[in-house]
C-alpha cells in the first residue's frame, strides 16, 4: 500500500508538472499566434503601402514622360520658329543690301546728272 501511495504521489506530481508544462506551452502558443497575427497584419499594411508607392511612382513617371514629350514638342516648334525668323532675317538683310546698292547707284546717277546740268 505504501508503494502504491508513493506511486500515486509520483503520478500526481508528474501530472501536476505536465499540466504546468502544458499551461506554459499553451501560453507560448498563444503568444506565438498573436505574434504571427501581428506580423501578418504588418505585412498586409506594408504590401498596401508598397502598392500605393508603386502607383504613385507610375503616375509620377508617366507625368514626367508626358512633360518631356511636351518640352520636346515646344523645342521643335521653337527651332522651326527660329529657322523661319533666321530665314526672314537673311532675306531682310539681302533686301537692305540691295536697297543700299540701289540708293548708292541712284546717288551717283543724281550727282552725274547734277554735274551734267551744271556744265
Amino acid at each position: 500500500i505504501s508503494d502504491a501511495e508513493n506511486m500515486l504521489k509520483v503520478a500526481e506530481e508528474r501530472e501536476k508538472m505536465l499540466m504546468e508544462d502544458m499551461s506554459i506551452k499553451e501560453c507560448r502558443s498563444q503568444k506565438t499566434n498573436r505574434m504571427i497575427l501581428s506580423m501578418k497584419t504588418s505585412l498586409s499594411e506594408l504590401t498596401k503601402l508598397h502598392e500605393q508607392l508603386v502607383q504613385e511612382l507610375t503616375v509620377t513617371i508617366s507625368d514626367a514622360e508626358n512633360m518631356l514629350k511636351v518640352a520636346e514638342e515646344r523645342e521643335k516648334m521653337l527651332m522651326e520658329d527660329m529657322s523661319i525668323k533666321e530665314c526672314r532675317s537673311q532675306k531682310t538683310n539681302r533686301m537692305i543690301l540691295s536697297m543700299k546698292t540701289s540708293l548708292s547707284e541712284l546717288t551717283k546717277l543724281h550727282e552725274d546728272d547734277v554735274q551734267q546740268l551744271n556744265k
